[in-house]
């Protein structure tokens, strides 16, 4: 097989895990993709639709079509027109020449998703359309633990999402296995076991899920600009990387202690409010852990209690074991908040959520998901920053403009850097009950050190990102990048930084 791009490019050593790359085109990008049909697709299959021409859904699935080899093509430095696609006896599609290559498609109102790997994938793409039998369809196909979590939706917005979210993770596990719709019966009757299942983030409106045989090392979404005109290959553009604390495994293995060097600072500013919410024999749960900092201090100090660890990065959950694996009473685990807790799990007393909130596209989804984990009366402790807070003294003319590039990079992947003065409203909109809101901010000293050795380091991370999705002009891209470069070697030039962080808890409501 040729080499693949996509594919090479996985992480180092420490996980045997797949990279997942999962391509993302609306109506938009596929409509125009049409034109290439009767240049690239077989005459066999042209001949073989029904769907009469001239037709938008025609338009439609012509372009998926094309969409489809032109991404197989580039992956695989051939032809489009060369792509031979065949199909397995429940109609799961493979490559007869490249069987070493595994991709799965959906399609829903224009959109296009398709998920690529060096394994077997399944993957599931609804448009949220509101429709008259949605309860009549959940009670035939639903088994009860999904039914008690629809059912107990609080209003038809969030019972729409629960319905889908189910419906695609069945769909995408049935892609994954090769099995027809037929098979959606005998998912009623059975938790599915022995298999990675992930609600992918795309944006409002969508819903989709991914299927796999196990966790993936690293998961990264892209689209692509242009049409026809822009020739045979598809220019990449990596938008958002999931799951959305994939932080380590995107930016490589270094980051690791960057990351742990920004979660020892604030560490003792915010442990003993985390402390006093976790009863000495209870539950603590540290959703998107990072490289585990906070979960291995929770351990330390309530050596008597159980500490679980989740992040849906299985690079960083190696990187963690590695660094904090020796205490008895902490348990390690590669999920996502919005797949639920482990079969088993009975609840967390205490949790807390570090920078996570930040790459969510729905935040207060998000946190309403963190319910499902929690006890009655459970606390959970939410941390993130707020970029409008932070304060330079002398102020560099330029930093306003590194930090407003920072939070259009984090929209356009989903997010916000600005969430932590507007945590109460987050919580309160989500059915939290507000316990407590303060800003922890570091010593003028330390924050000194801490915007060269961490801020800065992330700024240019997100000023690489910038370049790469070209949402920002490349000439301030590469001005902006010498000037955070000159201020990491002069930071005796900064004599006074406010660098806060707003932490809040809250009790299930």
């Amino acid at each position: 097989m040729n080499s693949s791009p996509l594919l090479d490019r996985k992480p180092k050593s420490g996980t045997d895990s797949n990279h997942i790359a999962i391509w993302l085109l609306d109506p938009g990008r596929i409509l125009p993709l049409a034109a290439l049909a009767a240049e690239l697709l077989p005459p066999e299959t042209l001949h073989a639709v029904t769907v009469p021409r001239e037709t938008r859904l025609r338009r439609l699935w012509e372009g998926r079509q094309v969409a489809l080899r032109l991404l197989l093509a580039d992956i695989l430095n051939v032809e489009a027109r060369d792509i031979r696609i065949g199909k397995e006896g429940q109609g799961k599609p493979f490559l007869p020449d490249y069987p070493d290559l595994h991709f799965s498609v959906s399609s829903s109102d224009g959109w296009w998703l398709a998920g690529i790997s060096d394994g077997p994938i399944g993957v599931d793409l609804e448009v949220l359309r509101p429709f008259a039998d949605l309860q009549v369809v959940a009670q035939s196909y639903f088994n009860p633990t999904e039914l008690a979590h629809l059912n107990s939706a609080p209003d038809p917005v969030e019972r729409l999402r629960c319905f889908y979210r189910f419906w695609t993770r069945k769909e995408a596990l049935l892609k994954l296995k090769g099995q027809g719709i037929s098979g959606l019966s005998a998912l009623r009757e059975r938790e599915v076991q022995g298999v990675w299942l992930e609600e992918l983030a795309l944006q409002e409106g969508l819903s989709a899920s991914l299927a796999l045989p196990k966790a993936p090392a690293r998961i990264s979404r892209y689209t692509w600009r242009g049409g026809p005109a822009a020739g045979s290959r598809p220019q990449a553009v990596e938008v958002r990387v999931r799951p959305q604390s994939a932080w380590l495994s995107e930016v490589g293995e270094h980051e690791a202690e960057r990351l742990r060097m920004q979660d020892s600072l604030f560490l003792p500013l915010e442990l003993p409010t985390i402390l006093d919410a976790f009863p000495p024999s209870g539950c603590f749960v540290d959703f998107g852990s990072g490289v585990g900092v906070m979960a291995d201090a929770v351990a330390a100090a309530r050596p008597e209690g159980m500490v679980h660890r989740y992040d849906g990065d299985s690079l960083a959950v190696e990187k963690s074991k590695e660094l904090f694996g020796g205490r008895p009473n902490v348990r390690f685990g590669c999920r996502g908040i919005e797949q639920g807790p482990p079969e088993g799990f009975s609840g967390a007393d205490a949790a807390v959520m570090h920078l996570v909130l930040m790459h969510s596209p729905d935040p207060i989804g998000l946190l309403r998901e963190v319910k499902r984990w929690m006890k009655p009366g459970g606390i959970l402790h939410v941390m993130e920053p707020d970029d409008r807070a932070l304060a330079f003294d002398p102020l560099p003319e330029w930093i306003p403009e590194l930090l407003e590039l920072m939070e259009r990079v984090q929209n356009f992947k989903g997010g916000s850097r600005r969430l932590g003065r507007d945590l109460p409203i987050l919580l309160g909109n989500s059915g939290w009950d507000l316990l407590g809101m303060r800003e922890n901010s570091l010593d003028p000293g330390v924050a000194v050190a801490a915007v060269s050795k961490v801020f800065l380091p992330v700024g240019e991370i997100y000023l690489n990102e910038a370049r790469q999705l070209g949402i920002f002009q490349e000439s301030a891209v590469r001005r902006l990048r010498s000037l955070v470069e000159e201020l990491k070697i002069e930071k005796s030039a900064l004599r006074k930084i406010r660098v806060p962080l707003f932490h809040a808890w809250a009790q299930v409501g």
